[in-house]
């Protein structure tokens, strides 16, 4: 006998089985991810409230630093150091980039050696 005929003959046999399915589903799968997006989004809120907001027109007000690490509590003239890193970052991005752009014999090269050294 073929489990379909099974639920076929008693309906009320395959409610019963997805009634507590649907339970369990609910209390192992739905429940926890709700409140972990819940605790997530508490833990955010006060930091979005800190980032400028950026208008349709796609330009911030003047006197708005354009960074989204801006924190309105702090004078413009002092930087956090998370800031400070991420000029640092953006700095040695910019020359990595323009030494590849100026040298792309070199920076293959640089590459190739990289790789049979991690190999």
């Amino acid at each position: 006998m073929n489990t379909t005929d099974v639920f076929s003959t008693f309906p009320l046999i395959h409610s019963a089985f997805n009634i507590p399915a649907l339970i369990l589903l609910y209390l192992f799968a739905f429940r926890p991810l709700l409140r972990w997006v819940e605790t997530l989004e508490t833990t955010l809120k006060p930091r979005l409230r800190k980032l400028p907001v950026e208008p349709e027109g796609g330009e911030l007000p003047e006197g708005v630093p354009a960074s989204s690490d801006a924190r309105p509590d702090l004078p413009p003239s002092e930087e956090t150091a998370e800031q400070r890193a991420l000029k640092e970052a953006r700095n040695i991005y910019d020359e990595v980039s323009e030494f590849i752009a100026g040298n792309p014999e070199k920076t293959a090269d640089l590459l190739r050696a990289w790789m049979k050294e991690h190999t």
